[in-house]
């Protein structure tokens, strides 16, 4: 029998920015650490000696050890503190890191965050370089990411790389374009009430209106992938022990389990995987690995599920994710999208309620921090978009790296 659950999240915040009004990273992620503690009924005495972690240093502040430059800002001088990468999965890893620090007694409390902010890139070229290829972070995204040895001297460059992985999801799992276009118009509609979401405005679409957008990298094309933006979005909790989570005068959501697995980034090092030989390696994942470890840890399974918000940023991975998360079997998740489980209207699971990143957008790397928050809004009944109904338990799935190559998955629930 599980021991859950493992700590509890006793505050939350988050913070944005647009386009025409931009900010610094690092602004963004104070303003969410001030929201988080001040909703935990917490204030900045209570952590300014305890735990600090970080997400991945944004694109847009290239700062090294970005933990002590947001706690140099803050003025906080924390006992434990970190980064915590994991290819930029490791925002979801904050939540296993500070809850077995809270469990071992090391600190009471652990603020984490993340920020980043597209509008600022190349604004500030003493903390972040100002060349082209970061103020123009599409290039820069569709460059990086490939094996420098093995692949780009050929020609492939990262969307070449996803592309190749949805081709190989079709051929050996039966997925369709169709399928991959219909995972983009659920998450266009569960996105277009959320207020920040980069699409949101822009309405519905159709299996049509994907099908017929520009070619990208085939299968792939401009509406099965992930935009830039919205400006900068910053995000953080507070995690602690049960004991003191119920001391509080606060409403918290519990950390039930979590897990991880990190595996091979490039094509070519994953066609000679020795974990997954009898598919070739490109449409297995650890995620698999991940959710059945977090499972175990909580006792629970997908069934238990009532809201899943995972950083989808290309409509190709939905399918798989709901394969690999254990939601359906493998090869039915082209199936299980098309019978409407992920429906906002009539669906069996309320999924990436914000539009995830297909529609509500990513400003840089805290894409995978915006979904924790969208994850314990849902909890707390607090969405700013579509809340979903009767929701208790929550997944919350990040991954890092082309080809799901890190993956991590935390388990919430707001009922012991």
């Amino acid at each position: 029998m599980a021991n859950r659950p493992q700590a509890a999240i006793v505050g939350y915040g988050d913070a944005f920015a647009d386009f025409d009004d931009p900010k610094p990273p690092i602004t963004l992620a104070a303003r969410a650490v001030r929201e988080a503690v001040e909703d935990a009924g917490l204030d900045r005495s209570d952590v300014r000696g305890q735990g600090l972690l970080t997400a991945r240093r944004p694109a847009a502040d290239h700062r090294p050890q970005w933990n002590n430059a947001l706690a140099s800002y803050l003025n906080l001088a924390p006992t434990y503190s970190t980064e915590v990468t994991m290819h930029s999965a490791g925002a979801v890893s904050m939540i296993e890191h500070a809850s077995m620090a809270v469990r071992e007694g090391a600190v009471e409390y652990v603020v984490c965050a993340g920020a980043d902010a597209a509008a600022s890139l190349g604004a500030y070229p003493h903390i972040a370089p100002s060349s082209d290829k970061y103020t123009n972070y599409t290039e820069f995204a569709g460059t990086m990411d490939v094996h420098p040895e093995f692949e780009y001297p050929y020609g492939i460059i990262m969307p070449a790389a996803f592309g190749m992985g949805a081709r190989r999801q079709m051929h050996e799992l039966g997925h369709t374009a169709e399928e991959f276009a219909m995972a983009s118009v659920v998450c266009r509609e569960w996105g277009i009430e959320f207020p920040h979401a980069t699409l949101g405005h822009k309405g519905p679409i159709t299996v049509e209106d994907v099908l017929e957008s520009p070619m990208i990298a085939s299968p792939i094309r401009l509406l099965n992938v992930m935009p830039l933006g919205p400006g900068g979005s910053g995000g953080a909790f507070v995690v602690t022990s049960v004991e003191n989570a119920e001391s509080l005068d606060a409403d918290p959501v519990y950390v039930d389990g979590y897990g991880a697995r990190a595996t091979h980034e490039h094509v070519t090092p994953r066609l000679n995987c020795p974990y997954w030989p009898e598919r070739g390696n490109l449409t297995d994942t650890g995620m698999a690995d991940a959710a059945e470890r977090a499972f175990a840890m909580a006792d629970l399974g997908p069934a238990d599920i009532d809201v899943v918000e995972t950083d989808a940023g290309t409509s190709n991975a939905v399918p798989l994710m709901l394969e690999d998360l254990g939601f359906c079997e493998k090869g039915d998740g082209g199936k299980f999208v098309r019978e409407g489980h992920i429906d906002p209207d009539g669906g069996s699971i309320a999924f990436n309620t914000d539009g995830g990143a297909l529609t509500a957008g990513q400003s840089g790397v805290t894409l995978y921090v915006d979904r924790i928050i969208e994850c314990l809004r849902q909890l707390r009944g607090e969405a700013l978009g579509k809340q979903a109904d009767g929701v208790e338990r929550g997944l919350v799935y990040a991954t890092g790296g082309p080809l799901y190559a890190c993956n991590t998955i935390a388990i919430l629930s707001n009922t012991r």
